[in-house]
């Protein structure tokens, strides 16, 4: 009589341990995206890509452009560069530098070379940098246009503008951005 008892017993615990660990998983909203939808945002994918591509390089550039430098003037710790591209200089740190006006720096001119290549590097880091932030502008813009478009603008959620100045609200989970497929055909709420 105690074997059928407890067998009963393990098996009322088993099934109320697997009704507690075997709830419904909360589902996941997915919209498909149309063909020209999925070209787009290929499209808009591969911008930034090589917008950060770009800027990578830059950023390479720069360094190495003071690394050299600093290397051929080991005098000038932490070297630094005027904004008109003429002058390189390090800050004395020293109390006894400073005078009345303040702190001190060592400055060296550089070469008409060194100022065209600085000023050709600055450009590019400049240039690429806009082009990296209108990519991912852009990006985000075409997302959110993504939301509005499959989902109607509520009364509830976040309210987003657009760099044109539109503006509408999208709703939880929506206002979180998008996470797409591989290939770009469906859109999930992306999870921070």
């Amino acid at each position: 009589m105690t074997r059928p008892l407890s067998l009963s017993f393990t098996a009322l615990c088993v099934f109320k341990c697997l009704s507690c660990t075997a709830q419904a998983q909360e589902l996941v909203p997915i919209f498909q995206l149309s063909a020209e939808e999925t070209a787009k945002v290929s499209h808009l994918t591969q911008d930034v890509k090589n917008a950060h591509q770009r800027f990578d390089k830059a950023a390479t550039a720069w360094r190495m452009f003071q690394q050299t430098y600093q290397a051929a003037h080991p005098d000038l710790a932490n070297v630094q560069f005027t904004s008109d591209f003429r002058l390189a200089f390090t800050s004395q740190n020293s109390s006894s530098a400073l005078d009345a006006e303040g702190q001190l720096i060592t400055p060296v001119e550089l070469t008409a070379e060194e100022q065209q290549q600085l000023k050709a590097k600055h450009r590019e880091m400049t240039e690429s940098q806009q082009s990296l932030r209108q990519a991912q502008q852009n990006w985000l813009d075409y997302q959110n246009e993504l939301v509005a478009d499959h989902f109607p603008s509520g009364k509830e959620g976040a309210v987003l503008t657009l760099s044109s100045g539109k503006q509408f609200v999208i709703s939880y989970p929506w206002s979180n951005g998008l996470a797409f497929t591989p290939d770009f055909r469906f859109a999930v709420p992306r999870t921070h």
